[in-house]
């Protein structure tokens, strides 16, 4: 008998317009196998006032025992099976995975899968051959590169390790497919070929947290969990300083690391909202900033102003499904994001300035907002932009113009003036994203303002006085970053490299741990548990 440990979450808490009214609770328990005998079944029970009833807790997302008859899942020497209300253990003596394998595959043409049973068939047959070079997939978004997963791709070429087979995953309906297809090896998202070899890749090294990251078979996903023996590295897309524990949570994404680029971000990922621990989050810099030079070295800056604003979920929370693109908004034109920046763009005072000290102004669309780029009005000096080269862009700006993108992350890492506009921060953190440990009066690398005309007034400051950033700004820099000095992608890579597959780690051969949710209601004496 195994008593559990109890986590308070609030992501599973339930909170409704009178607050919150049911306190969530992750309930886990550590089982030694060491004393485990051939067969062993788990069962759990939940007791009350001296009653105890059996409950059967369904399956969590990334469980890896496929929850149909006859599912199983093996990891070292022992074996979970599941038989649709219990898991039974045993030990994998003779030939008891190949039955296994047998009843599962009769389940599935039972079912009408044989399609999933010959994938099966080719990786666990590739799993048995003595494998000499380790997989690794590596990616940024669906359709688009530029981005720490490029960063990174590029340091292993030019690393070249010997051990080791590496891809870049993009979708073949992209540019960037192209491009990137002329100096490395690159698998087309949803082919053939990708698929299987994403079932056998010890790490999946992402940018991106969406789901078609890690899981490439939709809704047959569940039928090949138990070939799931690879890690999931998240590089992230920029700095995360906003308080996002409720989708970035280890129970929603379950990340085995996640790289970090400052001992605040750091510290924030280890707190108990996200459920990770020290050994999921690692504090090296992320794999871009090694490709930035900073302002006291760049030569080719050029005049410009870079305006370059997040999305809003209360404006437009509807995008493409998988690809994350944009959708056009009818009544955009009429929401004070756009009537913002619009006047901003044309204003007779800040364009005067600009022609005055030889700038012109360059405005980047979200790819959320991507195709409202119709809805703003151009002008000589200031051109509307959906797609670019991020780091080029972001490299050859002279001033930054933004709200509360992270990419003013990577502009201060330049050292590099910003500006933020803050016009709606009380509806924006109402309706998109909670504060976290970054505030901006205090932390910002640059002023806030809160109104269009503080805004064009501090941006003629700035091309006045040749777009420096000031010593108290360029102080908060050295202070919110770890690392300077250009091996981000050396501690990442040796970081990964170190880090045993999950398919080698044998995490059974010692214990298993389960966590379980479970909602409890109680009407009169009976107990509805799910």
């Amino acid at each position: 008998m195994y008593f559990p440990e109890y986590k308070d979450s609030d992501y599973f808490s339930l909170i409704t317009m009178f607050g919150k009214i049911i306190k969530g609770r992750i309930v886990s328990f550590q089982i030694p196998l060491k004393n485990v005998n051939i067969n062993e079944k788990i069962s759990f029970y939940f007791s009350y006032m001296k009653n105890a009833i059996e409950i059967f807790p369904n399956f969590g997302y990334f469980c890896h025992v496929p929850p149909i008859n006859n599912g199983y899942y093996q990891n070292g020497i022992f074996i979970l099976i599941y038989d649709g209300r219990r898991l039974t253990i045993k030990k994998n003596l003779n030939q008891l995975s190949e039955e296994l394998e047998n009843k599962y595959c009769k389940e599935l043409e039972r079912i009408g899968k044989k399609e999933i049973i010959q994938i099966r068939n080719e990786v666990i047959e590739y799993s048995k051959e003595h494998k000499k070079k380790k997989i690794w997939l590596i990616n940024d978004h669906y359709n688009k590169a530029g981005d720490n997963g490029e960063s990174f791709f590029r340091y292993l070429k030019n690393k070249n390790p010997k051990d080791l087979i590496f891809y870049f995953v993009i979708s073949k309906n992209c540019s960037d497919y192209i491009r990137i297809k002329e100096f490395g090896n690159v698998l087309s998202l949803n082919s053939e070929k990708y698929n299987k070899t994403f079932l056998k890749a010890d790490k999946i090294i992402t940018s991106s947290s969406n789901e078609w990251v890690y899981n490439p078979f939709g809704n047959d996903r569940k039928y090949l969990l138990d070939l799931y023996h690879f890690d999931l590295i998240y590089l992230q897309n920029g700095i995360t300083k906003d308080e996002v524990s409720n989708f970035l949570n280890r129970y929603k994404k379950n990340f085995s690391i996640i790289i970090t680029a400052s001992k605040y971000e750091y510290k924030s990922f280890i707190s108990s909202k996200y459920s990770y621990t020290t050994k999921n989050i690692k504090l090296t810099g992320l794999s871009r900033f090694d490709y930035y030079s900073n302002n006291e070295t760049i030569n080719n800056i050029d005049n410009i102003i870079l305006l370059y604003p997040t999305w809003r979920r209360n404006i437009k929370g509807t995008v493409k499904p998988i690809t994350y693109e944009g959708i056009y908004l009818n009544n955009f034109n009429q929401t004070d994001f756009f009537k913002f920046y619009n006047s901003l763009m044309n204003s007779p005072k800040l364009l005067d300035a600009m022609k005055k000290y030889n700038y012109k102004g360059i405005f980047c669309l979200h790819p959320y907002f991507s195709e409202q780029w119709k809805d703003f009005k151009n002008n000589s000096l200031f051109s509307i932009i959906d797609k670019f080269n991020y780091q080029s862009l972001l490299s050859q700006s002279s001033l930054l113009v933004t709200d509360y993108s992270s990419v003013s992350f990577d502009f201060a890492y330049m050292k590099k003036p910003i500006i933020y506009t803050q016009f709606d921060y009380d509806e924006y953190r109402k309706k998109h994203f909670k504060k976290g440990y970054f505030d901006y009066n205090l932390d910002g690398f640059g002023p806030v303002c809160s109104d269009i005309g503080v805004c064009i007034d501090n941006i003629i400051e700035e091309l006045k006085d040749g777009c420096k950033i000031k010593k108290k700004y360029l102080k908060r820099v050295q202070k919110f970053f770890t690392f300077f000095d250009r091996k981000n992608n050396e501690r990442i890579y040796n970081i990964i490299n170190t880090t045993e597959s999950f398919g080698t780690l044998n995490l059974y051969q010692t214990l298993i741990y389960i966590s379980i949710i479970i909602i409890i209601l109680t009407r009169i004496s009976n107990f509805f548990i799910s």
